[in-house]
């Protein structure tokens, strides 16, 4: 394919969408390359919305597009590695890692029975996730503190970093500019306290000074835990609280992101995926992160995570917040 312009093929199987619509401008527009999109059909329409400039195919015919392309990144590999490497073996590809405990296998969260049956599996099909990463041409990740985890544990890896989400082209968005009497914060995320710790956030909004000004709190994900929202609604009527059961559409999510004076991500230090314990910010990432990246916003994470970019500041609690918040 000497003189023609390099083609990229997106594959991604689970639902990192986000990630498939930041790295296809990206690749398009700063790479100069063709990005070409294959998709499970569940996000077909959400491709001819949100990425219309791409071309978009089904998994199904991933045999066919291999040969026509220079390079694949298959965005995640899920629960089952052996299907891949007959596909990709004969080809260039990059893989991604999102939860590596899972790919090192442990530490295991717990032995239960539903969770027997899926550790056993791992097991036996990890011959094949190994051999799948040690001979793609990159195994990617979004930081560095989770390169620098993984190449501790694997160094004949050939581990790299590349972001999910990247600053927005020419600096600095222009911000939402208020008068000082309202503050809009945003967190990204599905509301559940088995994955977030809401007590500092709902801390900093308690200590406010009443009246000093009104306050909207924007919940954009899905309710799991109702009761962190009934707290925050007891909060009125000087906190605007905003959110929906299933989570705010993909229009609203970007407006408020948009329109807020920061985007706090209020993590567990460590969280069950599956039957694995993964750790934030090292062998996990979340992506508010990145969705406040991708806005250039000021991003309040607990002060145990690892930095992530130049914005982010670390609190422990919940007057920690307020001075963050404040300053």
């Amino acid at each position: 394919m000497a003189g023609q312009t390099p083609r990229i093929l997106i594959v991604e199987p689970l639902d990192h969408i986000e990630v498939v619509a930041r790295w296809s401008r990206y690749f398009a527009d700063e790479c100069k390359t063709e990005v070409i999109l294959a998709l499970n059909k569940g996000h077909f329409k959400w491709a001819e919305k949100a990425l219309p400039d791409f071309k978009c195919f089904s998994l199904v015919d991933i045999p066919v597009l291999l040969p026509e392309v220079d390079l694949t990144i298959l965005v995640t590999i899920g629960n089952e590695p052996g299907k891949w490497w007959p596909l990709l073996s004969q080809h260039r590809y990059w893989v991604v890692g999102h939860n590596l405990s899972h790919w090192l296998g442990g530490p295991i969260y717990d032995y239960r029975p539903k969770n027997l049956a899926r550790i056993i599996r791992d097991r036996w099909q990890r011959p094949k996730l190994l051999k799948l990463l040690q001979s793609a041409q990159y195994v990617l990740v979004p930081t560095y503190s989770m390169c620098d985890y993984l190449l501790r544990r694997r160094p004949e890896w050939p581990v790299v970093t590349l972001p999910f989400s990247f600053v927005p082209k020419g600096g600095e968005r222009e911000h939402r500019q208020g008068d000082g009497s309202s503050l809009k914060i945003f967190i990204p995320g599905r509301i559940d306290t088995r994955f977030r710790d809401y007590r500092p956030v709902i801390e900093a909004i308690r200590l406010f000074p009443p009246n000093s000004q009104k306050i909207t709190l924007v919940l954009a994900g899905r309710i799991v835990s109702q009761h962190i929202v009934n707290q925050f609604a007891s909060m009125a009527p000087w906190l605007e609280l905003v959110y929906q059961q299933d989570g705010l559409d993909d229009q609203a999510f970007h407006r408020h992101l948009t329109d807020c004076d920061l985007v706090i991500a209020p993590l567990r230090w460590s969280v069950r995926s599956g039957a694995y314990r993964e750790f934030l910010g090292h062998t996990k990432i979340s992506g508010a992160i990145f969705d406040a990246i991708a806005a250039n916003k000021v991003l309040l994470l607990p002060d145990w995570h690892p930095r992530v970019w130049s914005r982010q500041s670390g609190y422990g609690n919940g007057a920690d917040l307020i001075k963050l918040i404040n300053g």
